[in-house]
């Protein structure tokens, strides 16, 4: 019996039931005192053969029917798996971390292009400034020099953020309730902390009034030998920074940037410095 498809295989039933109505309707017609007609039973015969046939393609067709559900089950597992692992990466690029290679070029690239002058307009300030003697021109560069010198600050370090695999190695005492994201967010006040305290240091003292001139005071007085050299905040700096985030687990934020290797503690005088490892 070759049936393709459900719709041959009906037709294919509907045609051996009419059949087998047929000879039903017909038995009394062929019945002879010895039995049925020998020619009504070898048509029997055969429509019993078919019969069996059709039930075993059945059998199969079921077996199959099996097979596509499970292939299916999988394929829905197989699909819902790949949707966390892809909700998983986005995630992760999301946060990555400023650090990175690419990351930092695609940042400073486009600093560059926000501060870039236009051309025309660096053309005409030199067309201006090019007027005049040969000796006005040496003297206005070597001007520029000398402004440009005195512009250029001291550049500040930054702390790396913490990355997923150096959390996960964090034993968990030291982690208790804090997350992933919490960690990071307490370097990102660090950095803000850090920044700030050095960017009022590096000002010149024309441009500090009286209340910049006494924290410029207290700052310097918390450098000491062992500070020489180095970048560091203290808890002031980085509550004074936090707007109130992570002051209640500062200190379990610093143990645990201090185990992955972010700063390390300078203490004298009672009072406690994060120098930052760079």
């Amino acid at each position: 019996m070759d049936a393709s498809n459900l719709d041959e295989l009906k037709e294919t039933f509907e045609g051996k039931i009419a059949g087998l109505t047929r000879c039903i309707d017909l038995s009394s017609a062929v019945l002879t005192p010895d039995g049925l007609d020998e020619n009504c039973r070898k048509q029997l015969g055969v429509i019993h053969m078919e019969l069996c046939m059709v039930e075993s393609l059945v059998g199969q067709m079921r077996e199959l029917v099996h097979s596509e559900k499970q292939k299916l089950q999988r394929a829905e597992a197989l699909k819902s798996q790949m949707e966390e692992q892809a909700k998983h990466i986005r995630y992760m690029e999301s946060h990555l971390p400023d650090r990175l290679p690419g990351r930092e070029l695609k940042t400073s690239t486009s600093s560059k292009v926000k501060g870039r002058t236009p051309l025309g307009t660096v053309q005409d300030k030199s067309n201006h400034s090019n007027q005049g003697t040969r000796q006005q021109k040496s003297s206005s560069k070597d001007k520029e020099t000398t402004e440009d010198s005195k512009k250029r600050k001291p550049s500040t370090p930054t702390m790396e953020f913490v990355t997923v695999e150096e959390f996960e190695g964090v034993p968990k005492y030291m982690k208790g309730r804090l997350n992933y994201d919490a960690i990071n967010a307490a370097v990102e006040i660090i950095n803000t902390a850090v920044s700030a305290r050095y960017s009022l240091l590096h000002k010149p003292r024309h441009a500090l009034g009286e209340n910049a001139m006494k924290k410029v005071r207290r700052l310097k007085e918390q450098e000491n030998k062992d500070t020489k050299g180095v970048f560091f905040f203290t808890d002031e700096d980085f509550k004074a920074n936090s707007n109130g985030r992570c002051s209640t687990t500062s200190r379990s934020i610093f143990t645990i940037l201090r185990h992955c290797g972010r700063l390390r503690e300078i203490r004298s005088a009672g009072l406690t410095r994060y120098a930052l490892l760079v």
